[in-house]
């Protein structure tokens, strides 16, 4: 390399040194500011962990519920700011992300207001007849039974607790309702819909139920009342069905008319493929999926009375867990799938029990002289 090339390589080396710099051959990085995020919580039923803040959804930050963090020599531009970990209770009235723009040197300001509805948190909500016929809740120990429709005449039942715990499906005399989870707010959803427990998707945007004429169907509606549609087409009877955590698959109960029997089914969500899983010539009815989609409860009668049993999630493996001369239905399971909450008559009378997954551990949590059934176990 002659000379004239070495001065010219070395000029633009300076030239750029400059151009990166604050005129005086200081080399400096890209502009930047600060981001101020301001958590201000509301409502009931709080989360009690906090709250997760990720900027861009690298940078994350552990906040409180009324806690300010700063996120700072932040690029300048535009950015996304989330609010992450919240119970599906808490929401922000915008969404949980905002799009923030940053000026050098200032700090821009996000404050993010977080309203919590009222929850049932590892409550039991059931039906009974301790005061006619109404929907009750209770702690998952039995504690401080909650009657939540006293106020009205006439035959409620079948609850159902909705994903994020605000909400009961549930029905009064034949028609289908949504409440809130402290009682009120009931709004009718479909008129008429005639038989069994409704089931909430795992997103809370549908719920699923058996109605329409005689024999009924299996329809799908969103909770308020729009987007009715039916979702099987059987000549035979086809009740209770139970929505999989997947959100793709529901299990129901099919009549077997020409056999006098009644057997577990699974299908796709939008009613396709259709098959059953108990194939027994016994009854099998009144299915419901474990948190993690791997084992399904349900109820049979195939040694005689009543009995809780469980399979895997294929029609597999099926065991019996109650295994007692009662009638014993109607399981739920718990959020984190370790408990089974169901129906027994062995004491003389419907009572709720909770039991370990394998059958151990039955205890009697309702202990009243009335009958309790149809229990819902809720998040």
């Amino acid at each position: 390399m002659n000379r004239s090339t070495i001065s010219l390589v070395a000029g633009l080396v300076a030239t750029s040194l400059v151009a990166c710099g604050d005129g005086d051959g200081t080399l400096t990085g890209p502009p930047t500011g600060t981001i101020e995020v301001t958590i201000s919580t509301t409502g009931s039923t709080l989360d009690p962990d906090g709250y997760t803040i990720a900027l861009d959804g690298l940078d994350r930050r552990v906040v409180g519920l009324n806690d300010t963090t700063t996120f700072s020599e932040v690029a300048a531009g535009s950015h996304s700011v989330e609010l992450l970990d919240a119970t599906s209770n808490c929401r922000t009235a915008t969404g949980n992300s905002t799009a923030v723009v940053v000026t050098a040197g200032a700090t821009a300001v996000v404050a993010l207001d977080v309203s919590c509805a009222f929850a049932l948190r590892d409550q039991i909500a059931f039906e009974s007849t301790r005061a006619g016929s109404d929907i009750f809740v209770m702690g998952s120990d039995g504690s401080n039974p909650t009657n939540l429709t006293g106020d009205v005449t006439g035959f409620a039942r079948s609850p159902s607790i909705s994903p994020d715990g605000t909400k009961i499906a549930f029905h009064f005399e034949r028609d289908l309702f949504v409440m809130d989870a402290d009682g009120t707010n009931r709004t009718l959803v479909v008129a008429n819909s005639r038989v069994g427990r409704a089931d909430w998707s795992p997103d809370g945007a549908w719920l699923v139920f058996a109605g329409g004429s005689l024999p009924p169907d299996i329809f799908v509606v969103r909770p308020d009342g729009s987007d009715l549609a039916q979702i099987t087409h059987d000549s035979l009877p086809v009740l209770q069905p139970d929505w999989a955590p997947d959100g793709v698959r529901i299990v129901y109960t099919r009549s077997i008319i020409p056999d006098n029997n009644v057997e577990v089914y699974l299908m796709n969500a939008d009613g396709s493929d259709q098959r059953n899983l108990t194939n027994n010539p016994t009854f099998d009815f009144g299915a419901a999926w474990s948190p993690d989609g791997t084992r399904i409860a349900f109820d049979s009668v195939r040694d005689g009375d009543g009995e809780v049993f469980v399979m895997n999630a294929d029609g597999s493996d099926q065991v019996n867990l109650t295994d007692n001369a009662f009638g014993d239905g109607g399981p739920t399971w718990s959020p984190d799938g370790t408990r089974i909450a169901f129906l027994s008559t062995r004491d003389g009378n419907g009572e709720i029990y909770v039991m370990n997954a394998d059958g151990s551990g039955q205890t009697n949590i309702s202990n009243n002289p009335a009958s309790d059934s149809s229990p819902s176990w809720g998040p």
